[in-house]
């Protein structure tokens, strides 16, 4: 869960009080480095299996939280009734964002994956039809941003950038993605 409780303001006072009794992907990748860090290696291994047990299903009903019991559905409910933490209004249960679509949690769920698989976990053949991919598309883009990368000022033998490159991508980070992905590519000897 990212909070044991619900509705402590993010300024007292203020309307801000989400309910974070809740598992998101996006933070399921740390939580399993950091039992796998600590050396609580049941632990993770029984929360990799919560996580298989609830993202099972088909890859368009992934959602981006789970309540703590493998919960989909996180209406978001005010309890008009209730003060809140130190006079902060609304109290809310629930959490109306478990309904956004975001795309970034097919790579969470990815990165959860290969962080279990590199720590001696088995990925089972019902985690992976989950994730069903075109590899040759995949591949084939892969190369075409690989091509724009170098030819927008990137020395491919040093990695470093050249003339205005930062202002024809706008982030560094992308740049520094795309050579992590022709590293990971590439044979290990």
């Amino acid at each position: 869960m990212a909070a044991p409780t619900t509705s402590l303001p993010e300024q007292l006072g203020g309307v801000r009080n989400w309910d974070y009794r809740y598992s998101r992907l996006r933070d399921a990748a740390m939580n399993l480095y950091a039992l796998f860090t600590l050396g609580h290696t049941d632990e993770a291994h029984a929360f990799m299996g919560w996580l298989e047990r609830t993202t099972s299903g088909r890859a368009e009903d992934l959602r981006l939280m789970y309540g703590v019991g493998g919960e989909r559905l996180l209406p978001e409910i005010q309890l008009d009734t209730l003060d809140g933490y130190r006079g902060s209004r609304p109290v809310r249960i629930g959490n109306a964002a478990a309904d956004q679509f975001q795309l970034d949690v097919y790579g969470y769920l990815l990165d959860t994956a290969w962080l279990y698989h590199r720590h001696g976990g088995p990925i089972t053949p019902t985690f992976w039809r989950l994730l069903p991919a075109d590899l040759d598309r995949w591949s084939a883009l892969a190369s075409a941003i690989r091509r724009q990368v170098e030819q927008a000022g990137v020395d491919p033998a040093s990695g470093n950038l050249l003339g205005n490159f930062p202002q024809a991508f706008s982030h560094v980070g992308l740049i520094g993605a795309a050579i992590n992905l022709q590293r990971a590519a590439e044979p290990t000897t």
